[in-house]
Order: C-alpha cells, then sequence, then structure tokens
C-alpha cells in the first residue's frame, strides 16, 4: 500500500487560524494532503484546502482569519470595556451580537409562541459563514 500525506483538523474555533497557519508551514515546504479529515471549524479550513487549487490555499485561509478575527461595522463597545477585560468584552460581544465572519446571534423562541409561527430553535444564524466560504471556495473545481 502506498504511503499517503493526511491532514486531520479537529475542531475550536480557537484552534482555526492556528490550524491555517500550520498549514501555510506544511504547504511551504511542499507537504500537500492527499485526503483531509475534519470536524466543525476544522472542516471549514478542509474547505478552503481542498476547494482551491494549491497556489490559492494559503492566501484564502489568510483571507478568511483576518475577516474572521476583524470587528464587525456594528461592533458592540460599551463605554465600561475600557476598564474590562478585552478577551471578555469580546466574548460577550460574540453572545449578544454574534461574530461577522461567522455567524449572527438569534433569539430562538419569541416569536414561537404566537400562534401560526415556526417553532425556531437554533441560537446562532450560519449564513454569514456559508457566505464567507462561498466566496473563497472555488467552485469551479
Amino acid at each position: 500500500m502506498a504511503e499517503q500525506t493526511i491532514l486531520i483538523l479537529s475542531g475550536g474555533n480557537a484552534l482555526g487560524a492556528y490550524q491555517g497557519g500550520a498549514y501555510e508551514t506544511l504547504h511551504e515546504q511542499g507537504i500537500l494532503p492527499e485526503q483531509l479529515f475534519a470536524v466543525s471549524t476544522g472542516a471549514v479550513n478542509a474547505a478552503l484546502i481542498a476547494g482551491n487549487p494549491p497556489e490559492k490555499r494559503v492566501s484564502f485561509l489568510h483571507s478568511f482569519w483576518d475577516t474572521a478575527v476583524r470587528d464587525g461595522a456594528w461592533a458592540f463597545r460599551p463605554a465600561w470595556t475600557a476598564t474590562w477585560d478585552s478577551k471578555r468584552s469580546r466574548a460577550l460581544q460574540s453572545l449578544l451580537l454574534g461574530s461577522p465572519a461567522f455567524y449572527r446571534a438569534r433569539f430562538p423562541g419569541l416569536l414561537s409562541v404566537l400562534p401560526g409561527m415556526l417553532i425556531d430553535s437554533g441560537i446562532y444564524d450560519l449564513a454569514p459563514l456559508r457566505e464567507h466560504l462561498e466566496r473563497l471556495v472555488d467552485s469551479t473545481g
């Protein structure tokens, strides 16, 4: 049986950008995976890797993760955050408003109590992630 280069990417948003950097190092060394296995955030990176030709992969990973860490136009900046840890304020922003490249927070159940309304059980709308990936993954093949 011939050897294959396999890349396995786990989940966890905090690992996503790290995985992108690890792939960049592999790419620079000429190590290109023949198979990818991934879940959650790792699957996002796998889509960017497998969905683009080798020469575009690193730049598209950079583009995705640079956007993912940027604040949105609606960035939540309460006055008291100057004295509060920035990680906590970012976590609160993500909880209340979402993260521009990944998801928008939803408040399920509020309207579903009304007659004739659909039951809405999802707390996050992942449309921003889907739209971002559609722009960065080469669908031509």
